[in-house]
């Protein structure tokens, strides 16, 4: 059965094996995002992955880490994300893109999971993601994760611009109390891979919240105008 018209029936079929999914073979997870599998096939799945999930456990104390699928060596930031490093996800670059290219091509009926639209190379999906997002969705998804990281970042530095109380969202950013900001994104990165590097890493002294007007004004001209006015004003 086509996977992309199962959103719209009441009977679901498990796109591995075809069997009709009930309460009693259909995992809630699955029925939740929703996963068009039977419990069985997803057991089966796992099993044939247990030996990549043991090779993961057995490198848990070893200072040089190995791609569970090819063997290379890894390193942070090279050959694999430093994001998947720190969750213990030891898998290549090549091969992350060769196991979503494959496990693309092998589901003939390709949909969106989130919206549910049918998935069309170089028109509403891009030819070299092999992901089950239509463009739109995909962007919707990367913006709310930048919002959410943006936000875990800020709530853990204060939450309001430590010169004027600013706190909407919006208008906030991070600010580099000793300079040097610049130098630190073209090495790490910006926007959200710089906030992905912030939560997993100690909170920082040289770092603080700042509005953008404030964070412009002390960049450019050296001073903050709310710290002008409060020195002129005679309650302060």
């Amino acid at each position: 059965m086509a996977r992309q018209t199962q959103p719209l029936n009441d009977v679901k079929l498990c796109r591995k094996c075809g069997i009709e999914l009930t309460e009693a073979n259909w995992p809630e997870y699955h029925q939740k995002h929703p996963l068009y599998i039977c419990q069985t096939c997803h057991n089966a799945g796992r099993r044939e992955r247990y030996p990549a999930q043991r090779r993961v456990v057995q490198q848990a104390g070893n200072a040089v880490k190995l791609c569970r699928k090819c063997g290379v060596v890894l390193e942070a930031g090279k050959n694999c994300s430093a994001v998947r490093m720190d969750k213990a996800d030891y898998i290549c670059g090549k091969c992350s893109t060769k196991a979503a290219r494959d496990a693309w091509i092998a589901n003939e009926a390709k949909c969106c999971r989130m919206c549910g639209a049918t998935l069309v190379d170089g028109e509403n999906c891009s030819a070299d993601s092999h992901t089950y997002e239509c463009d739109d969705c995909r962007r919707a998804l990367s913006r709310e994760q930048r919002r959410k990281a943006k936000l875990e970042v800020m709530e853990k530095y204060g939450g309001v611009c430590a010169c004027c109380n600013e706190s909407r969202l919006e208008f906030l950013t991070i600010d580099h109390i000793n300079g040097g900001g610049r130098h630190e994104f073209k090495q790490f990165g910006q926007g959200a891979r710089f906030y992905r590097k912030l939560i997993l890493g100690v909170k920082r002294d040289d770092l603080r919240v700042l509005c953008m007007n404030c964070n412009f004004a002390i960049g450019r001209y050296g001073y903050y105008p709310h710290q002008l006015e409060r020195d002129k004003s005679p309650f302060s």
